[in-house]
């Protein structure tokens, strides 16, 4: 499986220029469904934000540092799956525009 670090390594997107790219992920992503889990994503950081606070006066520097790199690992494989579930619809709005590479 190829990670992509970003959404300027999509290869549906390689080939055309910045704005154009971030205009074809923002409508995608308004046409995907990923926009509705924002509250569930917001409950999270706000739970994990309030567990490193607490841990952190209470001295577990180790749990600060488990929660920061459990993070990490949920951000890059949260964002792995968006853009897996983009990918078809860049190829959709794409082939519907015109807009081939």
């Amino acid at each position: 499986m190829k990670l992509y670090w970003s959404y300027n390594s999509i290869p549906e997107l390689a080939g055309l220029p910045e704005k154009d790219r971030y205009e074809i992920c923002k409508v995608c992503f308004k046409k995907s469904n990923l926009y509705r889990y924002r509250y569930l994503i917001l409950f999270i950081l706000i739970a994990s934000v309030g567990t490193i606070i607490y841990n952190t006066f209470n001295g577990f520097i180790v749990d600060l540092l488990v929660a920061l790199i459990t993070g990490g690992i949920i951000g890059i494989m949260g964002q792995q799956v968006a853009i897996y579930m983009l990918r078809p619809l860049i190829r959709e709005y794409l082939s519907s525009y015109g807009k081939t590479n």
